[in-house]
């Protein structure tokens, strides 16, 4: 009887959480509605006060109330398989809506056709919008709803839709807040339907059992408090990746839950059958995101972390894929937790605590060392047995750890030092892909796999400079190691030669591009502080190859940001010169009053970003600074003879043209020098990550950043408002060579290296000016 009850909630949410087209809906589905006595008794009553409504329509409304459907008491007699049937051909048809919340598919749709700041769409704009986009996902119990009807999942979850849907941003470019706007169809036979209930309920004295939060029973079995809940998965995948990526994770998930996941959809259509692959190829995303939910999270979760590992879904090394929104309509006490993910695999944050990753460390060793014997062993690892046994008690010794040593180091001698403890530590972080043999340092790979999942960011740093500095080594080695540079000694230090130079072209290349995008970009309305290379590279040639000195010294820079050495050398000269040049022309570069913050004029703090680029932000001291420190790149790589080097070791020369060793060892040491010094500048996009957070006697928050090398620079939580700076938490690309206006901090940018999750992000915010 109550299973019933409950199915049949579960169905009536699903009925009330979509956008009904088609209120022949409601007229289906009380037709197989048979009432009780007293249910009879009530709609007929209810029919006598709205003529024109039918006793079907009235009986398919009480069904779609969980309150109703509770007081009226009808769920002995009605099909359920029948209403599942009706609502999935009403969904086929796009009688029935369940918006598609991703892939900004609606938040363009609703920019183009140009809606404004609207709170509230018409019935008009509503089916306009929602016309000819996926369908989206939502699950009550184990229904879940979506391009193929109503399924069933292995999991129960709680996946609402709520009406209100973040559309827009507004034109002031001051303002962050993503504005949202009610997407429904106001029925209004439904509504009268409703009132004319509820007064009938009144006038007879009947009691309506309680409100909707009275039946959280139906809707999730959450029955303590779970710091690894995965309530937020469809948001998490239908945010964080793509539709190739969604198809991979389908095609291993199938492969791997053949008769599970076939026998869901044995009966949906032919596009259906084939291989995996065939099948995979042929579905959408919102297609396969509503047959991956049909399992549950932990196998879901489990074989995307092994398609991460392995490769075949790539996420660069500084990246963290995580949500923006979450489902309100989970519970209360779950509803911060979200998912994350980056190379090292997939996991469950707190989003508002700072201090997750040892809150879930002390909740870890307090379950792998419980009994005295084992406490023992833990304070006998931590290093601090004493004769004295009153001197220690209990886990004494490993909080006084977590305050004063690295947790790496803890996690080694507590964890990593038993395979026992190893396993039983996968087991407490309830998901992932966990290899202890797969790698060639498996105790490395585990301990930052561990550490991210229990909430410490772990980040690499960018592959190409660590690429670089192997070639240059490697370069200089070879350079240093050979007495007579005979033809055998030649051929190898070509072979180097060749490496080294693409790299260095590779380091030049981001440097003039990071340069240009920095210096002559308009951050505050346009970039949003965000540098991705490979959407930058194209500025080079769009802002220099027109310049003056450009064109009177014949060089030209390739549009695919495919330079050779000669032009990046100058290229910094150029830019510079062209820095000099815009400051006459200051005025020209000045934003409209439209283009500024509505309160840029308000306010003790000024408002900085006057001019489209930034270089006319800036005092003039930073100015000419800047000036100084570009032209003096162009001028040492020249005084180098870097291009000379680079001909004469990389191509085939007679044996008198090849340089002898002083000058490829001294040409090696200038080298190291001046590439060391542009990265000290911030000229090269170099990343920094947070190592450690302090706060003085006034409150005042410092960090310390720490870039690949392990230097550091200390920078100021305080900052101008107007200024979109990353977090100290966020890792970001530091500028020394220069501060804003009334900062104490030198500038600073999110970095965002290319991939199929930034490329989701592309042309966001959009505002209409």
């Amino acid at each position: 009887m109550e299973m019933i009850n409950v199915y049949s909630a579960w169905l009536g949410k699903i009925l009330q959480d979509g956008i009904i087209i088609d209120e022949t809906l409601f007229e289906q589905i009380g037709n197989i509605i048979f009432l009780n006595e007293k249910g009879i008794e009530l709609s007929l009553l209810v029919q006598s006060k709205c003529t024109t409504i039918t006793l079907d329509y009235i009986k398919g409304v009480i069904f779609s109330d969980i309150v109703l459907l509770e007081t009226f008491s009808i769920i002995n007699e009605i099909d359920l398989q029948e209403v599942e049937k009706i609502i999935s051909e009403y969904i086929h048809e796009s009688k029935i809506r369940y918006p598609w919340k991703f892939d900004n598919i609606l938040y363009n749709k609703y920019f183009n056709k140009n809606y404004g700041s609207r709170e509230k769409l018409e019935k008009e704009d509503v089916i306009s919008l929602l016309e000819s986009t996926p369908q989206g996902i939502y699950q009550r119990g184990e229904i879940i709803v979506g391009e193929f009807g109503v399924l069933h999942s292995e999991q129960k979850r709680n996946i609402s839709y709520y009406k209100k849907m973040y559309l827009w941003h507004c034109s002031n470019p001051g303002c962050n807040k993503f504005h949202s706007v009610e997407v429904d169809i106001n029925l209004r036979n439904k509504s009268i339907v409703i009132r004319n209930i509820k007064d009938v309920i009144n006038e007879r004295g009947y009691e309506l059992k309680g409100s909707e939060k009275q039946y959280e029973k139906y809707f999730a079995d959450f029955n303590s408090y779970d710091i690894f809940f995965t309530g937020q998965i469809h948001l998490f995948l239908g945010e964080c990746f793509d539709e190739y990526e969604i198809r991979i994770l389908f095609k291993e998930l199938l492969i791997n839950n053949q008769e599970n996941l076939r026998n869901k959809f044995a009966a949906c259509n032919k596009r259906l059958k084939g291989s995996a692959e065939e099948i995979a190829s042929r579905l959408s995303k919102s297609e396969c995101m509503h047959l991956i939910l049909c399992l549950n999270d932990i196998k879901i979760l489990n074989t995307l972390e092994k398609l991460i590992d392995e490769g075949h879904i790539i996420i660069p090394p500084t990246e963290k894929r995580e949500t923006i929104f979450y489902d309100s309509g989970s519970a209360n006490m779950y509803k911060n937790l979200v998912l994350q993910g980056s190379k090292f695999g997939i996991r469950v944050v707190n989003s508002r605590g700072s201090q997750d990753g040892l809150i879930k460390l002390e909740e870890l060793v307090k379950t792998l060392y419980s009994s005295e014997e084992e406490i023992e062993d833990l304070n006998w690892k931590l290093g601090n047995i004493v004769s004295t046994n009153d001197e220690i008690k209990g886990y004494d010794n490993f909080y006084n750890s977590i305050v004063n040593e690295e947790i790496e180091d803890i996690l080694r001698r507590i964890i990593l030092s038993e395979i026992t403890r190893t396993k039983q530590a996968f087991k407490y972080l309830k998901f992932g892909n966990f290899n202890l043999y797969g790698n060639h340092k498996p105790q490395d790979a585990m301990l930052e796999k561990i550490m991210w999942k229990l909430g410490f960011d772990i980040f690499s740093f960018q592959d190409e400079i660590k690429i670089f500095w192997d070639r240059y080594f490697k370069f200089y080695e070879e350079c240093r190691n050979h007495e007579k540079y005979d033809e055998r000694a030649r051929e190898a230090i070509r072979s180097r030669s060749i490496n080294f130079f693409v790299s260095l072209e590779d380091f030049l290349q981001r440097s003039l591009v990071f340069m240009c995008w920095t210096l002559l970009s308009d951050h505050y309305s346009n970039t949003r502080f965000k540098f991705c290379y490979e959407e930058s590279k194209s500025i080079v040639y769009e802002t220099l190859s027109n310049c003056n000195t450009c064109i009177e010294m014949g060089l030209t820079f390739d549009a695919d940001a495919k330079d050779t050495l000669y032009p990046l050398i100058q290229g910094f000269n150029i830019l510079a010169m062209h820095c000099q040049e815009l400051v006459d022309k200051a005025n020209e570069y000045l934003k409209e009053k439209n283009e500024l913050p509505t309160d840029h004029d308000k306010g003790i703090e000024s408002y900085p970003f006057l001019h489209k680029c930034l270089f006319l932000d800036l005092e003039s001291k930073y100015k000419d600074k800047i000036v100084f420190e570009l032209k003096k790149v162009t001028n040492e790589f020249t005084d180098i003879n870097t291009c000379y080097i680079r001909n004469s070791t990389s191509h085939r020369r007679e044996k008198d043209e090849f340089p002898d060793k002083d000058t490829l060892i001294k040409f090696c040491d200038n080298l190291k020098h001046i590439i060391s010094h542009i990265e000290t500048m911030g000229i090269y996009p170099l990343a920094y990550i947070g190592k450690r957070t302090t706060t003085d006697a006034y409150q005042r928050e410092y960090r310390e950043m720490v870039n690949y090398k392990g230097e550091v620079i200390k920078i100021s939580s305080l900052k101008n408002k107007a200024y979109n700076s990353p977090s100290f938490y966020d890792i970001q690309i530091l500028v020394p060579l220069f501060k804003l206006h009334a900062s104490d901090n030198c500038i600073r940018f999110y970095l965002k290296e290319m991939s199929r999750y930034t490329n989701m992000k592309k042309d966001f915010p959009k505002r209409h000016i």
